[in-house]
């Protein structure tokens, strides 16, 4: 099902839409072709990637939200969570933090955040819960504006895998 947009540029439903790299390049970056910053942000973002794969771990999930799924013709940045298992957030914690959150924007153009996947059971299952929803709310929702109003939109979900690379 092709991706649909609001009047003011949203994604239509305010849902997570999942797709693969190819068709979020070809919605986001190759239809906008007066853009000015898509192909950098992009082309950073599949760096990010690909270093992320070979550094850290190639199963995982992006969930891409903000300006850059929207309409805008020149957004600033890819907001992006990634969704990892614990064991290998927890194994790579301070490269994750120094290079792939705290440097990615300045490196890569992306305004980066980790969620931690835990097992029902696992003492942390709660936490894990209750950050894919604040994400989930985060992206669903634009920020107030100066009336004080909040917009639903949708975001993207990418799956990465080992074949993929």
């Amino acid at each position: 099902m092709p991706i649909r947009f609001d009047e003011r540029g949203y994604i239509i439903p305010p849902e997570k839409d999942e797709m693969s790299l190819e068709e979020f390049e070809e919605i986001f970056v190759k239809s906008f072709p007066a853009s000015s910053t898509r192909e950098t942000l992009f082309a950073g973002y599949i760096s990010y990637m690909r270093h992320f794969k070979v550094e850290i771990a190639e199963d995982f999930i992006h969930w891409i939200g903000g300006s850059f799924t929207t309409k805008k013709v020149n957004p600033n940045d890819i907001d992006l969570v990634t969704i990892i298992p614990y064991e290998t957030f927890e194994a790579h914690i301070k490269l994750i933090e120094e290079k792939f959150r705290k440097k990615s924007f300045s490196t890569y153009g992306i305004d980066a955040y980790f969620v931690a996947t835990y097992p029902e059971g696992h003492e942390k299952f709660s936490l894990y819960q209750g950050n894919l929803a604040y994400w989930n709310n985060q992206f669903s929702k634009t920020r107030k504006n100066r009336a004080g109003q909040r917009f639903k939109r949708g975001y993207i979900q990418i799956t990465f895998q080992k074949q993929e690379l």
